[in-house]
């Protein structure tokens, strides 16, 4: 495995268990329940959760996407078939 490789791979899994603790509340939970966090740890954990917000619009977007692909997949099976 290279050297990028690697890299790539811990970064996916650190991509991971930020989503894994985005899912359980744990940011938000953070930031509500203690007022008194250290300012960087609340700016972090807002950001992460913008971050969140953003991957939620771009996997809607994506699955719009692939909503358009399958219907003009579909499309150009059926004019095929027609003729």
């Amino acid at each position: 495995m290279s050297m990028e490789e690697s890299v790539q791979q811990v970064i996916m899994q650190s991509i991971q268990e930020i989503d894994s603790s985005i899912g359980s509340g744990i940011p938000s939970l953070v930031l509500k329940s203690d007022p008194e966090a250290d300012p960087q740890l609340q700016r972090i954990l807002a950001e992460l959760e913008v971050a969140a917000e953003v991957r939620d619009q771009m996997a809607q977007r994506c699955h719009e996407l692939d909503m358009q692909v399958c219907t003009r997949a579909l499309c150009v099976v059926c004019c095929c078939i027609e003729t």
